[in-house]
């Protein structure tokens, strides 16, 4: 999941979502969106969301980077390292 917090006072629209590698080139995108988010809110990105982002396979400790974009133009990133989940119970 991807959690984005609008912590303005007017409402944001969420156009793209960007997964980077850590140089900042491409791995795969989901544009075209149009996802509102009210101030104060916090908006839940999943699969019903986004199609390319949540199917991709990441390489455990390794460095990405997610950009979300709105249709101001307004960019966050957040950077983080990629951990797989423990084996066993």
């Amino acid at each position: 999941h991807i959690y984005v917090r609008n912590i303005g006072d007017v409402n944001a629209i969420i156009e793209s979502v960007y997964l980077t590698d850590s140089s900042g080139n491409v791995i795969t995108s989901d544009t075209g969106l149009s996802i509102p988010v009210s101030p104060g809110s916090v908006e839940d990105l999943d699969n019903k969301d986004l199609s390319k982002i949540p199917s991709q396979k990441l390489t455990a400790g390794e460095t990405y980077i997610i950009k979300v974009v709105t249709d101001k133009g307004t960019e966050v990133t957040y950077q983080f390292t990629y951990r797989s989940k423990p084996s066993g119970g």
